[in-house]
């Protein structure tokens, strides 16, 4: 028998794959899933229930996916510039109106009929995230010189929020509107109606705080910072509970309840897809959403999530893949 003689190299590595490979957990496979953008995503955001994404692309389009049916049902041009790419996206409750935005321009779209409703720019400071109300009358940008800045695009008119001292990190609105929850560099996450911008609660974390989200009854907000991830009560500002911290991530991508409140998802910036109990903050589930197929070490970060109408968790990556996850 003839032997061949193996380079010690290469046994080596083969060894240390298939011990890496022995200590994967083994991966939850989602319920369904399919690739919107083959290149990969650079903003997405998923409507109320999930039947609406709408996706900026890498390839520099603005994409309205009805997920339904999985039809692509419109495709956006926000600026003709290559330098200024569209980096933010939202859908608004009610699922009629949308807003994109670069750094320094942003547009309203009607989902309906597919016009554009307007398109603005900004000179003074960055835009750091941007978010609509109902019914189409208000646009909220967070900026970062630290306010935000609150726009009627049918009368123009405008005004602007400064409770912060920061460059704002996100906002995120009520479904009905009334209240809005920033965070900021600053520390802190206010909570404030958006109708007389008086300060409901303040939030005060150890780091700047990069994540927020508010249930759909209003009853509970997360805030979420480097170290600490907590629920709090609305109504009375006190602390509801805390992510477990062995599994809470340093910063959160991407975070929303369940329509009853008692969940929360969170995704992140390294594939982590993660199901909590909001009452006790403990982990229920995770997952690992989808890498690209033609480049699997790229990773891959969760741009949003939603709860759809079939108990399902639905979240959507960097990588151009919407996942179908069963938690039930």
């Amino acid at each position: 028998m003839r032997l061949t003689r193996v380079n010690p190299i290469i046994l080596c590595i083969l060894v240390l794959i298939a011990l890496l490979t022995a200590c994967q957990p083994n991966q939850i496979k989602p319920s369904a899933a399919f690739i919107h953008s083959a290149q990969g995503s650079v903003a997405s955001y998923f409507s109320n229930q999930a039947q609406w994404l709408i996706v900026s692309t890498q390839a520099g389009q603005v994409q309205l996916w009805n997920l339904q049916e999985k039809a692509l049902t419109y495709i956006w041009q926000q600026s003709s510039a290559q330098s200024n790419p569209v980096y933010l996206t939202y859908i608004a409750s009610g699922n009629e109106f949308a807003v994109t935005a670069s750094q320094s321009e942003f547009s309203l779209w009607d989902m309906h009929s597919g016009k554009n409703l307007g398109y603005w720019q900004v000179k003074d400071s960055n835009i750091r995230d941007i978010v609509v109300n109902r019914s189409g009358s208000k646009i909220l940008l967070g900026k970062s010189s630290g306010d935000i800045l609150i726009f009627n695009p049918q009368t123009a008119e405008q005004s602007s929020f400064f409770g912060h001292s920061e460059k704002i990190n996100q906002i995120a609105l009520s479904d009905d509107s009334q209240w809005a929850l920033s965070s900021s560099n600053d520390y802190t996450a206010l909570l404030w109606s958006l109708n007389d911008k008086h300060v409901l609660h303040r939030f005060v974390h150890p780091q700047r705080i990069t994540q927020v989200a508010i249930s759909p009854d209003k009853r509970f907000v997360f805030v979420s910072s480097n170290q600490l991830a907590s629920v709090y009560d609305s109504q009375t500002g006190q602390e509801v509970s805390r992510l477990q911290s062995e599994y809470h991530q340093s910063s959160y991508s991407a975070a929303r309840f369940s329509p009853s409140g008692n969940l929360l998802a969170t995704g992140s910036g390294n594939r982590q897809l993660m199901l909590w109990q909001v009452q006790t903050g403990k982990l229920i589930k995770r997952w690992q959403v989808a890498t690209k197929t033609d480049n699997p070490i790229s990773g891959a970060l969760v741009n949003s999530l939603a709860f759809d109408q079939t108990n399902q968790l639905v979240s959507d990556a960097s990588s151009g893949v919407t996942e179908y996850w069963r938690y039930e």
